[in-house]
């Protein structure tokens, strides 16, 4: 992630929210800043408390920040089985638990919103479909659905994999942003999964599982009532987690809608793992 003052704070909802229910599990936390000195004082105390290992790399582009994560598989070889997070997750159970249930594909995600190739989408712009498997035709890549990319869980050390196809994520990725090939889609938010789609289609064989939704729980979907439990991790949305905060955790809400910059320091950091109150 980079180093925004919100995606710093939320890494640490996060990370709390984990250590509370397991102390042991290794973490890994990448930031891409201009260095440690850049950093609030208190990020790096925050981590060495929590266990955390850290990996700090140079600052990059905005348009390269939904890919950050990706690239963070580079320092992971070690690891037989990984769960790359966002950092606007909080784990409600054991993340154990996730790794205890879903072992025997090499790659778990959730299918992301708005890509069902049978529906259309008036608000954010649908995948044109006949583009997204011309394109991967063209690569001679399998076709893949989009996956959301928030909480992905690689077991088999399928990770390694992933990471020596890296630069073709940052090729793909140049072409898009140079309109030198032509997004299949007018939702540029998730530009990122179209280029994972397109890139891990070149891999080979590998099979991949859809999380239960009961297990990582989208917010919006628990607002809407599409899930009825909290789920062993809910991804909240950057978009909505102040509204999170602020009607669940009793965090003050900003008067500004920049992020935290309005939010008390003392107040702003839940402790976890967080209880939800009543559905709104």
């Amino acid at each position: 992630m980079n180093d925004h003052p919100f995606f710093l704070e939320a890494m640490m909802v996060s990370i709390r929210s984990a250590r509370k229910l397991n102390r042991d599990i290794p973490i890994a936390a990448f930031i891409y800043s201009a260095g440690k000195d850049s950093l609030p004082k208190h990020v790096i105390p925050f981590l060495r408390r929590h266990n955390v290992r850290y990996i700090l790399s140079p600052a990059m582009d905005d348009s390269w920040k939904t890919f950050l994560k990706w690239f963070a598989l580079e320092h992971l070889a070690e690891y037989k089985r990984v769960l790359i997070v966002d950092a606007d997750t909080v784990f409600f159970e054991d993340p154990h638990l996730l790794f205890k249930k879903y072992k025997k594909k090499d790659f778990w995600v959730r299918i992301e919103e708005f890509t069902d190739p049978k529906k259309t989408y008036r608000r954010f712009g649908n995948i044109d479909w006949p583009k997204q498997r011309a394109l991967a035709h063209s690569l001679n890549a399998r076709e893949l659905p989009i996956f959301g990319s928030g909480v992905m869980l690689f077991n088999k050390g399928f990770h390694r994999r992933v990471a020596e196809i890296l630069p073709e994520f940052t090729r793909l990725h140049t072409l898009f942003l140079e309109k030198k090939l032509a997004l299949p889609s007018s939702n540029f938010f998730i530009r990122e999964e179209i280029v994972a789609s397109l890139a891990m289609g070149q891999i080979g064989h590998f099979d991949y599982g859809i999380f239960n939704s009961e297990d990582y729980v989208w917010y919006n979907d628990w607002l809407k009532w599409k899930s009825s439990g909290l789920g062993i991790i809910m991804h909240v949305a950057a978009k909505l987690y102040l509204e999170f905060l602020h009607y669940h955790f009793h965090v003050p809400k900003p008067q500004k809608t920049r992020l935290w910059q309005n939010a008390p320091r003392k107040t702003r950091i839940p402790q976890g793992p967080p209880t939800l109150g009543k559905r709104r």
